[in-house]
């Protein structure tokens, strides 16, 4: 078997690197630059952001992955997509835009489309990204306001909603975020030149509380601990997968 990366280009392709005893790689033009991709859970579909306010989503139309074409088009923002994320655990796809809203796709096996439902964020200004946590009950979306929505599902009315927020998670743009592996943490970046970890434990939603490398739990939007980057914004951040290191 063999696994699958792909690699933003600037040269207007998509490279896809098939991992297996031969390692290799394939580069493939698309036409347009790819700033934002997300893969599904089996890597056979690749969403793409081609700077612009649509997702493509490309299927994979041979075993070796030689062959990639277009399968779906999702065109419901009316902004540039800033966030885009893939939920492996539910097969949902999360996007965010400058135009201050969310949406939550989801496919309908029987007619072979994504339906959307819209997340009214209440945001007065663009939004820079969004992330599924990793069980696929939260997704969270930062922005230029200054805070970060945590979104939840309400069953009763069947839509996503900005359940939670964490106010003044940074005095300037959050850029980045990244969801501890127990779901109840999140890291972020701002161009104030720091990085946060705050807590995002919801009673209604998380089963026992884990505080993860922290002593103990804390309530929602707690800011746990702060780490300083004075060289300069913080774009990217990530925690490993025991969750007890954390890269930016």
């Amino acid at each position: 078997g063999c696994s699958r990366c792909a690699i933003p280009q600037p040269s207007n392709s998509l490279c896809i690197r098939l991992r297996s005893r031969d390692t290799m790689s394939k580069s493939f033009k698309l036409g347009k630059p790819v700033t934002l991709h997300a893969w599904n859970a089996d890597r056979t579909l690749c969403a793409v952001v081609h700077n612009d306010s649509n997702v493509v989503i490309y299927g994979n139309t041979s075993a070796k992955g030689s062959a990639w074409e277009v399968k779906y088009t999702l065109s419901n923002h009316d902004q540039l997509v800033s966030g885009l994320d893939w939920c492996h655990a539910h097969n949902k796809i999360v996007t965010c835009s400058h135009d201050r809203n969310a949406f939550v796709f989801t496919l309908d096996e029987s007619t072979d489309k994504w339906t959307a439902g819209l997340v009214l964020l209440r945001l007065t200004r663009g939004c820079t990204g969004a992330w599924w946590s990793p069980d696929g009950d939260k997704f969270i979306v930062t922005s230029a306001y200054k805070e970060v929505r945590v979104c939840t599902y309400d069953p009763e009315n069947d839509w996503w909603w900005p359940s939670d927020d964490i106010k003044k998670a940074d005095k300037s743009t959050v850029l980045a975020a990244a969801w501890h592996p127990n779901s109840q943490l999140i890291a972020t970046g701002s161009a104030k030149k720091v990085c946060r970890v705050f807590s995002a434990y919801i009673d209604e939603t998380d089963d026992v509380q884990d505080a993860g490398p922290f002593a103990e739990g804390e309530v929602f939007g707690t800011n746990i601990i702060d780490f300083d980057a004075p060289d300069g914004w913080v774009e990217s951040v990530a925690w490993s997968h025991d969750g007890y290191s954390l890269v930016f």
